[in-house]
């Protein structure tokens, strides 16, 4: 089993959860809406919600400025990826390498056009090789998010 100093490079690696790419927006419970709002998270009313991605996120530290202050659903989080280096070990170059093919595909994706910013519909358009190349990495990407990004299913949040 790793040591947490390796659980907590694994999850700084990412902030897939926090910049918008696996959710458009997070769940508050009703006691942390003020807390929420004071923190400058775009809370949405009807829920309530925050929106993602947050506008705490430090991407270039791959850190939440609120971290004590986070919502629950932030705190519970834990992706599949980090529950399987949990559970298994192993290297830690695995599930780092996991972080980087992901962000990489969407680089990809973003240099061929498409639209990664969170909400935008997801169309894949092109021609011939063109448009084969940005399918198979649009489904790469799809496949990677869910096996190794959606939240673990013995975590709440």
């Amino acid at each position: 089993m790793p040591d947490v100093a390796a659980l907590t490079r694994v999850c700084q690696s990412c902030g897939l959860c926090c910049n918008g790419t696996l959710f458009r927006q997070g769940k508050l419970r009703p006691d942390e809406v003020e807390t929420a709002k004071k923190n400058r998270l775009v809370v949405i009313d009807d829920g309530p919600f925050f929106s993602l991605p947050c506008p705490r996120f430090d991407a270039e530290h791959k850190s939440c400025t609120v971290y004590e202050e986070r919502p629950n659903t932030c705190r519970g989080f834990e992706c599949r990826l980090l529950a399987r280096f949990a559970r298994e070990g192993g290297p830690i170059e695995a599930p780092l390498e996991g972080v980087r093919r992901v962000k990489e595909i969407i680089a990809l994706l973003e240099a061929k056009g498409m639209d990664m910013s969170p909400g935008a519909p997801r169309v894949v358009s092109g021609d011939g090789d063109d448009a084969f190349e940005i399918f198979t990495l649009f489904t790469e990407l799809m496949e990677r998010l869910e096996r190794d990004f959606e939240r673990a299913p013995d975590t709440e949040g």
